[in-house]
């Protein structure tokens, strides 16, 4: 992992009391946007504390990349919390443009 994501961050994650929501998307850095619907969108504008996790080939294309730098974006503007984490993972050189993405919101 480029980025280790470990305990400490979880911890610090799931410390907030409230609702935990989040989703898993696998498929084209291009298509992330759009798999945030309406309510998770809104569960991102109230979390008290966010966990985002990519994992992507080695030989990641720019555009794949300029996508993500979009999602990383997106979340930082429409979130109202300080305290947001990132994780960077490869999953080897895949030769597949397929990137694959957890985020974990708590406190809603």
């Amino acid at each position: 992992m480029i980025i280790d994501v470990d305990l400490t961050d979880y911890k610090a994650i799931f410390s907030h009391k409230g609702r935990v929501d989040g989703i898993i998307f696998e498929g084209k850095a291009e298509n992330l946007l759009d798999s945030f619907d309406e309510s998770f969108k809104l569960s991102l504008s109230k979390a008290k504390s966010i966990l985002v996790i990519f994992d992507t080939d080695e030989a990641i294309p720019l555009s794949s990349a300029s996508h993500l730098f979009q999602t990383f974006e997106f979340i930082r503007n429409n979130s109202s919390t300080e305290e947001i984490r990132f994780g960077l993972g490869t999953m080897g050189n895949t030769g597949s443009n397929i990137i694959k993405c957890q985020i974990l919101m708590s406190g809603l």
